[in-house]
């Protein structure tokens, strides 16, 4: 893929040289200013940091798995997106017609060098994904087969691709991608490196009911509220009344400081670090009898 992508940078600034896609005028009625930019690349990068936990579990360290997917995931989304943005900006400059999200756009300049870039790219993140969706339902259900799910959850996905109309709402699915997992990385960040100092407990958080994590019969009603405000927030931001700055990083900040705040006031009548889980509390009613 690198190889191909080198090959395809090179034929771009052969024919027009960087300042000519650099003077590549700004096309707001085409449906992208740059606060949309902003928001689908922030919102990608937030969306594939769920997926990367599924692998970064196997690190020898924090530290190693923090490093490796800085370096991999910024390499790969700058080569990608400047990719992207270089072969588009190519057909525009050779006149051509840029109005469409779908790849037969600029197949037609590059031919099947970009088709077999778009095809491993593809695959490969296809394969990332479907692996993260199994992780995931087999986190909800464990004594599921793994194969089985997979399987299932891959064949649903090949049937959803088949679905023509998808990238016409490609910009609308990572708005609401936006609206949904901000929110949540804003809690997790506060939760984690704020209120436990980066560390959890790992026995706590595998166990059915009881323990630090349990907090009002398994719901913290905290962290779902200033869910639920940063949901309203997005929207509101994105369909309503978008803002000039875009409304990824404002949801952000807003539910970061809304479930700070509420958490240092009301969060020790919501906590249950000192409940014994559920294993604990029948061992010892058994050694009390």
């Amino acid at each position: 893929m690198l190889i191909v992508a080198a090959f395809l940078f090179f034929t771009a600034f052969r024919d027009f040289g960087l300042s000519s896609f650099l003077d590549i005028p700004a096309q707001p009625d085409r449906g992208m200013t740059a606060a949309i930019a902003l928001d689908v690349v922030v919102a990608t990068a937030i969306s594939w940091t769920v997926l990367s936990a599924d692998f970064n579990r196997h690190a020898i360290s924090q530290r190693a798995g923090i490093i490796g997917t800085l370096l991999g995931y910024t390499a790969s989304t700058v080569i990608s997106m400047t990719l992207g943005a270089t072969a588009l900006g190519y057909v525009f400059l050779r006149g051509g017609e840029t109005t469409s999200f779908a790849s037969t756009v600029i197949l037609a300049e590059f031919g099947l060098p970009l088709a077999v870039v778009i095809f491993l790219s593809v695959m490969a993140t296809n394969t990332l994904v479907v692996y993260g969706m199994t992780m995931s339902f087999e986190n909800l259900r464990p004594n599921s087969n793994y194969l089985r799910s997979a399987l299932v959850i891959g064949l649903i996905s090949i049937a959803g691709a088949t679905w023509q109309g998808i990238l016409d709402r490609f910009v609308s699915f990572l708005f609401l991608i936006s609206a949904l997992f901000v929110p949540v990385f804003a809690i997790m960040i506060v939760d984690y490196w704020i209120r436990r100092r980066g560390r959890y407990s790992t026995r706590d958080l595998v166990v059915p009911r009881g323990g630090a994590y349990w907090y009002l019969g398994g719901v913290n009603p905290i962290a779902v509220g200033s869910f639920l405000v940063g949901v309203g927030l997005a929207f509101y931001w994105t369909r309503v009344s978008p803002l000039p700055i875009g409304a990824t990083l404002p949801t952000f900040a807003l539910t970061f400081v809304l479930y700070l705040v509420l958490s240092l006031a009301f969060g020790s009548k919501v906590d249950r670090s000192n409940e014994p889980i559920a294993g604990e509390t029948r061992a010892a009613t058994k050694a009390t009898n």
